[in-house]
């Protein structure tokens, strides 16, 4: 019997917590919100113009849209969120992300053994292995924007922080387009080596947006927790 009463005491706590956080929010909406999503359209259309018209060139201008995207997505979702809980979703969404992120980098560095040894997988002509290499890069990139855009989708849902699942999808998708970006300029494999040397600055900038979010939203909820 007390177990069952502590139990619908704790339920009774959690939607009181729910119907202030929601209050909150809609207190806090306005303004920030219409400017956030204005500055992350204007992201995501020069992202898409950056692909469109510099494909082929390498551009590093990809280090510019990255952290406008990431900061941008992270600001935003600071408002909606309550808890930093570890479910059995986020933990799959983050080990998908990163495995996918893990092959995209594996892939770059072996299809270079290829090219370098003239020996090509599964019978592929040499004039072939470009169309290959992007067709399989496409979809490991659509696959990080389906967990980019379902983890910023169950922030709003749950007001559970998805941060690092948000930064680290983010980050793969930028690194493959930019590796798409090498492979089509790259005239020889060494200055596609250093090439993709500079692509770890994508990596470093992923990581240290991702950390300084976690930073703030720790810092947020315990300012949160005392102005309770």
């Amino acid at each position: 019997m007390d177990v069952l009463q502590e139990s619908e005491a704790s339920e009774r706590q959690w939607e009181a917590k729910q119907i202030a956080f929601m209050k909150k929010i809609k207190k806090n909406a306005g303004k920030k919100e219409i400017v956030g999503l204005g500055i992350l359209l204007a992201a995501i259309l020069f992202g898409l113009r950056i692909f469109s018209e510099h494909y082929g060139a390498a551009s590093w201008l990809y280090l510019v849209v990255l952290p406008l995207i990431l900061a941008d997505t992270h600001f935003l979702l600071t408002d909606h969120i309550a808890l930093t809980k570890q479910t059995e979703t986020k933990i799959i969404l983050l080990l998908t992300s990163g495995l996918l992120l893990c092959a995209s980098i594996l892939l770059a560095l072996v299809s270079m053994q290829w090219v370098d040894r003239q020996h090509y997988p599964f019978g592929i002509e040499a004039a072939n292995l470009g169309g290959f290499l992007k067709n399989i890069y496409l979809f490991l990139a659509l696959c990080q924007f389906a967990i980019f855009a379902g983890s910023v989708a169950l922030t709003l849902k749950t007001a559970n922080s998805h941060g690092i699942v948000i930064s680290t999808s983010a980050t793969g998708f930028f690194l493959i387009l930019y590796i798409i970006s090498v492979f089509a300029s790259m005239s020889s494999v060494e200055m596609s080596q250093r090439a993709l040397g500079q692509s770890l600055y994508i990596l470093l900038e992923g990581a240290c947006i991702a950390a300084a979010a976690e930073i703030l939203q720790r810092k947020k909820r315990q300012k949160d927790n005392k102005t309770r």
